[in-house]
């Protein structure tokens, strides 16, 4: 999923000067320290495997059109680009029925405030 991610990148408006990257929280650590200087207390992180499953390609590419990123892409640089860039990036997804397979990892931290 991050190479979807990544190929919208450069259709998308650049960030707010100062602001952090998308991917600013997933160096170890980031996550606690966030909870940390928002007065909570880590008691887990993890990570997640989330498994994207589409029929084909077009309900791939339907589905991933509907995300917040792609969102955001298409009103900077227009629908039929940001069909393409999501076109390419799953393109090594396919499996032999034609079918599409993308799987995630997602960090996760449990927390509670400091006592």
């Amino acid at each position: 999923m991050s190479g979807y991610l990544g190929a919208l990148g450069p259709l998308m408006p650049p960030p707010p000067s100062g602001a952090p990257g998308p991917w600013a929280l997933s160096s170890p650590g980031a996550l606690e320290e966030l909870a940390s200087r928002a007065g909570l207390e880590t008691m887990r992180v993890g990570v997640a495997t989330g498994v994207f499953r589409f029929k084909d390609k077009d309900t791939a590419i339907r589905g991933l059109l509907a995300s917040g990123p792609a969102i955001r892409a298409i009103q900077t640089s227009g629908e039929p680009a940001v069909t393409d860039a999501i076109s390419n990036a799953i393109s090594p997804f396919r499996r032999e029925d034609g079918s599409y397979k993308l799987a995630n990892e997602f960090r996760y931290i449990v927390a509670r405030p400091c006592l």
